[in-house]
């Protein structure tokens, strides 16, 4: 594979075929080739193998540069230098955006010189969103790095904050932010530790007298960090993670409303508070909690970030990556309040957006395709025999709908769900659809206008043997449903998301009946 040195003569046909990227970044990418900036205008190159395997956890090169190739392509090249293969000092060829095909690809020290040279002219601290965009997101496809990529570019951040003449706290505040961000989503002892680095400068910043952020631009990192820490901190699903989760929640909540009202009105800040109070609502419910209660914290939730998620639709436009994070935190409170077929709905509509926009291999699409099959996923419980209060994922009826095939049980549905278990066969009579589970009545007799009609299971009453349903037609009043009621469990998802879009393959429809009866 011939190295940048020996690419001068394929160099001129491939100007013309190179990512296309914004002018400014264009002709930037085209000084650092034709001037071959030196150390001194733009910084230290990258670092040898050695040093970026160290920071990849392992101490062989050989693993670091493979998880960075990404199985470029052999025609591949840097869209900055233009050079196939690894760069002089044998550095790969690296990606991870959200571009696709060849393009997007380029050497870390290539990629750092350009986020320099972007940055060499920005002195004013109203210039922080420019500063983090030249290290965080690609000028191609303009989505974020991700992944090790990603974290290299924070370390090569960092280091050259501390090491310019004169380093300035906002700069160095805005390095510690970007490298927790990247260590938050691979490797969560390390992210701890450089958060809590970075809530220390954030708070020696707000006691200097002439600090140079404002107090409500440090105040929103700073919250945007407990938010993250408290993510982290759930993780470990432990007594112990739940109780400094809460803290971490509440201390963001707490910074977010100490803010005046007019910061507060954006789609982020929104969005970003709604979720706050979503999660600590959860983390507080005990067992004997109010239904009534709970039932409205989850709706003033529901409403809050359907507000922020329409107003960043309405900001950014449907298809950016704002609007799709958003509409996945919007989908997951849905869920929450057992409003199966809106979350259904929402995370169809922006898979297909993340799918178009970020790429089929995002870890952002594989996320969201990941939720999606977990709301999917009709679950059960079974009312007796030796499984009864186990949890079981529905597959089918058989027998004219007196018997329904079950798998299971799963001890963690949203873990287990996509694992194959042994099926049993149980009495429909048997089996209680859990809350959120979209249903279909039929068979009535006393209401024959409910016939057909799609819902989703809300809760369930056990004195009065009635499940309650929210139907997805408005103009039906919720109804409470007795459990021997014939109905079907919704597992035709392009039923209960009809008027959106499909997918590649079209999952097969099956219909399942659930007990028999009449109102």
């Amino acid at each position: 594979m011939p190295s940048k040195k020996r690419n001068g003569e394929r160099r001129s046909k491939k100007m013309a075929a190179a990512p296309a990227t914004p002018k400014d970044d264009n002709q930037l990418a085209a000084d650092l080739r034709r001037l071959k900036i030196e150390d001194d205008d733009v910084g230290a190159t990258a670092s040898d193998e050695a040093v970026i395997a160290a920071s990849l956890g392992g101490s062989d090169p050989e693993v670091g540069t493979k998880q960075l190739t990404g199985g470029a392509p052999s025609e591949a090249t840097c869209w900055i230098c233009l050079g196939e293969g690894p760069d002089d000092d044998g550095q790969p060829l690296l990606r991870n955006c959200s571009c696709r095909g060849e393009s997007g690809f380029g050497h870390l020290s290539c990629i750092v010189d350009f986020a320099k040279a972007k940055i060499r002219h920005i002195k004013s601290p109203s210039d922080m969103s420019k500063f983090n965009i030249a290290w965080q997101q690609c000028p191609n496809c303009m989505q974020r790095y991700r992944g090790e990529l990603g974290l290299l570019l924070a370390a090569e951040c960092i280091k050259f904050v501390e090491n310019e003449g004169t380093c300035s706290d906002w700069r160095l505040l805005s390095a510690y932010n970007l490298n927790f961000i990247a260590l938050s989503t691979l490797r969560s002892g390390e992210a701890e530790e450089a958060g809590k680095k970075c809530l220390s400068l954030a708070e020696m910043m707000k006691c200097k007298p002439d600090h140079s952020l404002s107090i409500e631009t440090i105040v929103n990192i700073e919250t945007c960090v407990f938010g993250m820490l408290g993510d982290l901190s759930l993780r470990s699903r432990t007594v112990e993670g739940d109780q400094k989760a809460l803290q971490c929640f509440e201390r963001a909540q707490s910074l977010l409303r100490g803010l005046p009202d007019s910061l507060l009105v954006d789609s982020h800040s929104l969005s970003f508070l709604a979720d706050l109070e979503m999660k600590i609502g959860q983390l507080k419910t005990k067992p004997q909690e109010n239904v009534t209660a709970y039932k409205k914290r989850n709706s003033d939730a529901v409403s809050k970030l359907r507000q922020a998620y329409e107003a960043s639709v309405l900001e950014y436009g449907e298809d950016s990556f704002f609007a799709i994070t958003q509409g996945e935190g919007l989908a997951r409170c849905l869920k929450n309040a057992n409003c199966g077929i809106a979350s259904e709905r929402m995370l169809r509509k922006i898979l297909l957006l993340s799918r178009r926009v970020l790429g089929h291999e995002h870890p952002d699409t594989r996320r969201i395709e990941w939720s999606l099959s977990f709301a999917e996923c009709r679950l059960v419980a079974v009312l007796h025999g030796s499984n009864a209060g186990e949890i079981f994922k529905a597959v089918r009826y058989e027998s004219d709908g007196d018997q329904c095939v079950i798998q299971g049980p799963l001890k963690n549905p949203s873990e287990e769900f996509s694992t194959e278990h042994d099926a049993i066969t149980v009495d429909s009579k048997h089996i209680l659809p859990i809350a959120s589970t979209p249903v279909i009545c039929h068979g009535l007799t006393n209401a024959t206008a409910l016939n057909g009609k799609i819902g989703d299971v809300r809760n369930w009453s056990a004195e009065s043997g009635r499940l309650v349903v929210h139907f997805d037609d408005d103009s039906i009043k919720p109804t409470a449903v007795v459990r021997s009621t014939r109905f079907t469990v919704d597992t035709k998802p392009e039923q209960s998301t009809r008027n959106i879009p499909q997918f590649d393959q079209p999952r097969r429809a099956r219909s399942m009946v659930l007990g028999r009866g009449i109102f």
